[in-house]
């Protein structure tokens, strides 16, 4: 075998071997094949002048040589000197013009030109300057002939791949930017929610408050249809807001749970007895049937749980003119399994409710959960509502690892049905403080009120209106309060004055409430002495807002607005806990 035979075999074998070691990577790949070229045939200088065929709008020369430490300088100069040349390259049609081109440069003896081409497509050019005598030119390109289709072969899978990696990495980029901009707008629009529902809920709370202080002295029957009026649109309004506050945060997934000890049958009583007086002036019949696992204590979020009843029931109310309303609960112990093995127990509620009303057509069953969604336009005229509710209710039942489901038939009525899931409370994880007694009725201006004349009462609220309908409530029940602008004032008559009871707003400016209770909280503690109850009042009604409030040191919450009821529970619950503690009334 010839010596031109041995080396042109030689000189396929080793590009080929370096192919295969850099096929997934073009620029890697073309830095290689530079290097081994120019080390295996002992050139000055070797050059792949890339034309990118893919690139849009771009550069679509690209000059790769292989890096040479030793001679870095001269390197850098060479390639200096014909670079001009090299990026005229793409802009020449005819190889041999660019060959004459590189040819006439004095500072080179010789050159060599290998394209590569892959079918219609033309990938660029290999060229060799002054490759060592020692090897014929004939055997050289003689070689690159055999190899250069696997070459151009495996170059166009390299550049193609890295071009569509580089799109995807682009429009991954993109995409991130517009998920983080999209996050940032629904932070944004779900603080400016929360804050508009802040807002709205301070003035409502003067309505409804000074709307049931008229109701009081008012005997004309005429003036007092007036007031329930408002009292009603008042809070018609305080549902539209609160609907669109917790659909916002269902919509962005904001919505939380949070778990708490609570009596199943306790939750159902206060979430139905809301809807009595609306079904007895309607003139429908309210049946409720338990059964006897409705006694469990359970963990989980009760407030989420009434949620959910309230809207079934409201709904069921508003839209039956006559007949009933049914609603019945079965519960069920549920074993928890963990590879075969019994780990805990839950309980499952299931609860229907059924009324005689309208009924809803079958093609339309479905369409109700939807958002923004009622049967039809004229569901919407005559019952009004957002088609916000049923929505918000299925979203929290599958929250609680259930659903929401509907049969009805038109004329007849309805069967709305939902189950829940939650775990059965342990002994140690029972409340240490007792809910407040939930009673029914105006309590104030009676004969047989119970006077807490000497109760000490601190009210900090820098709204002025919210800050007089508190304390006319309290008048009213013999309590003449001290009265504070914000928290800073409210610390300062704390460390001069005994108070029993502070009724504490969150958001104020100077100092905000919680600091507030922090800094009260604390010079009690330093003192060794029982602080003053203090309970919170806030127009923020997510359960976020009440945690902090507990986490401040707070001992109770109010939500805005609210009602002399919810004052008075308050005042009698933690009069007693005081005369039975201390003796003191």
């Amino acid at each position: 075998m010839s010596s031109q035979l041995v080396s042109k075999k030689i000189i396929s074998l080793d590009i080929i071997q370096t192919i295969i070691m850099h096929s997934d990577d073009s620029y890697m790949l073309r830095i290689a094949l530079t290097e081994k070229v120019r080390d295996l045939l002992s050139c000055r200088l070797v050059v792949f002048v890339q034309n990118n065929f893919l690139a849009e709008n771009t550069e679509r020369t690209t000059i790769e040589y292989a890096p040479d430490i030793r001679n870095r300088n001269q390197l850098l100069f060479d390639i200096l000197s014909i670079s001009d040349e090299l990026k005229k390259h793409s802009q020449i049609i005819g190889l041999e013009a660019f060959h004459s081109e590189l040819s006439s440069l004095s500072k080179f003896e010789h050159t060599i030109l290998i394209p590569i081409r892959h079918k219609e497509h033309y990938l660029g050019t290999l060229l060799l300057f002054d490759v060592s005598k020692l090897f014929d030119q004939d055997v050289i390109l003689d070689s690159f002939t055999s190899i250069v289709p696997y070459i151009s072969m495996v170059l166009y899978n390299t550049m193609s791949y890295t071009y569509l990696e580089n799109i995807i990495n682009s429009r991954t980029q993109e995409l991130n930017s517009a998920i983080h901009e999209l996050d940032d707008a629904n932070r944004a629009k779900s603080m400016f929610l929360a804050n508009m529902s802040h807002e709205m809920r301070t003035p409502l709370n003067g309505i409804l408050g000074y709307t049931e202080l008229l109701r009081l002295y008012e005997s004309d029957s005429r003036k007092t249809s007036y007031l329930n009026k408002i009292d009603n649109a008042s809070k018609s309004l305080l549902h539209l807001i609160s609907e669109i506050l917790d659909f916002s945060k269902i919509q962005y997934d904001n919505i939380e749970l949070y778990d708490e000890v609570f009596s199943v049958k306790k939750a159902l009583e206060d979430a139905i007895e809301l809807h009595v007086e609306k079904a007895v002036h309607k003139g429908i019949e309210l049946h409720v049937d338990t059964d006897e696992f409705s006694d469990y204590k359970v963990i989980g979020d009760i407030e989420r749980f009434k949620q959910i009843i309230n809207n079934l029931v409201s709904n069921a109310i508003k839209f039956t003119d006559c007949g009933s309303v049914d609603i019945s609960v079965e519960s069920q112990l549920v074993d928890i399994q963990l590879d075969d093995e019994v780990v805990g127990r839950q309980l499952k509620l299931t609860c229907d409710v059924a009324d005689t009303g309208i009924g809803i057509q079958t093609e339309n069953q479905q369409r109700i959960f939807d958002v923004f969604s009622q049967e039809d336009s004229s569901t919407t005229r005559k019952f009004g509502g957002t088609g916000l509710g049923l929505s918000i209710a299925r979203r929290l039942a599958q929250m609680m690892n259930g659903d929401i489901k509907v049969e009805s038939q038109v004329g007849s009525g309805s069967v709305f049905s939902f189950y829940v899931y939650f775990s059965l409370a342990e002994a140690e994880d029972m409340p240490t403080v007792i809910a407040l007694p939930n009673r029914r009725g105006q309590l104030f201006l009676r004969e047989d009120t119970q006077s807490y004349a000497g109760l000490r009462v601190l009210i900090v609220e820098d709204n002025e209106l919210n800050r007089d309908l508190l304390e006319e409530i309290l008048e009213l029940a013999g309590i003449r309060p001290d009265l504070s602008h914000n928290g800073k004032e409210a610390v300062d008559q704390v460390i001069e004055n005994e108070y029993d009871l502070i009724f504490m707003d969150c958001q104020m400016p100077v100092m905000d409430g919680y600091k507030a209770t922090e800094i009260i909280k604390s010079h009690y503690k330093g003192l060794n002495k029982s602080s003053p109850v203090i309970i919170a009042l806030t127009a923020s009604v997510s359960e976020e807002q009440r945690q902090r409030c507990y986490l401040s040191g707070m001992d109770d919450y109010i939500p805005k607005p609210m009602n002399m009821q919810m004052i008075h529970d308050k005042i009698t619950y933690y009069s007693q806990k005081l005369l039975d503690t201390y003796n003191y009334l």
